[in-house]
């Protein structure tokens, strides 16, 4: 598969998680879900570890490797909690879902500018533009 086959899987899988988490919010202790959930998804990348979908070219992590994964797991585990909490405090799935995938969006544009050294044209950052003066409408009352 490509990378947009990729991103498009990704995309469906995200949104199936994050309606899931609204559907959850109203009913269920967001810590709870949050362990839960991020359990099973530890069991699925176990099992195709073990499977042998990984290929054996690639490059074992080191330790250092293993700190900074942490750093993510903890990010995502944290990330869930609270995007369960935003729903469960009263956030609207039509407005709290674009507002975080926005702001992703923009800081992961900037990460790619300051961090890796990616090039940002005009039409990324008018994109950016828009979307933030979108959000606000959204948002604002």
């Amino acid at each position: 598969m490509n990378w947009l086959t990729y991103a498009l899987l990704t995309l469906v899988l995200y949104a199936t998680h994050d309606i899931i988490l609204k559907q959850l919010s109203a009913n269920s202790n967001a810590v709870v879900s949050a362990f839960v959930i991020n359990l099973s998804a530890a069991v699925v990348v176990l099992i195709i570890l073990l499977s042998g979908l990984v290929a054996k070219t690639e490059v074992v992590p080191g330790v250092k490797d293993i700190g900074i994964m942490s750093v993510a797991g903890v990010a995502l585990g944290l990330a869930t909690v609270t995007f369960m909490y935003s729903f469960s405090k009263g956030g609207e799935f039509s407005i709290v879902m674009p507002l975080v995938y926005i702001g992703i969006i923009a800081i992961g544009v900037l990460a790619g500018y300051l961090l890796f050294k990616e090039q940002i044209s005009w039409k990324q950052l008018a994109g950016i533009a828009l979307s933030c003066v979108g959000i606000y409408l959204m948002v604002r009352k």
